[in-house]
């Protein structure tokens, strides 16, 4: 028995308004597009996407300290195949 092959394309974007200039959003963007050929029961990691954004505060009783923060995000995108059938033209 073969296994049945199908394939999957897939387009994702990540964005965030980061400020505004005249009431006007700056957006800042990623974004992310494959195409993966996939099996009958496979588990697939299809790419990831992600962020890092960085602050910097002023701390202290009178404000001589900048604190400084970062935070980081990952975004992995994953792929189940539960079954691939066999279409129309791959039938005859």
């Amino acid at each position: 028995m073969r296994a049945e092959r199908g394939r999957c394309g897939i387009k994702m974007e990540l964005s965030d308004i980061v400020g505004t200039v005249s009431d006007a959003p700056i957006i800042a963007s990623q974004s992310f597009q494959t195409s993966a050929v996939l099996t009958s029961a496979g588990v697939y990691l299809l790419g990831s996407l992600g962020r890092q954004d960085a602050s910097n505060a002023l701390s202290g009783p009178l404000q001589f300290d900048a604190a400084k923060s970062k935070s980081s995000e990952l975004l992995q995108i994953w792929c189940r195949a539960y079954r691939v059938a066999a279409g129309e033209r791959d039938a005859q």
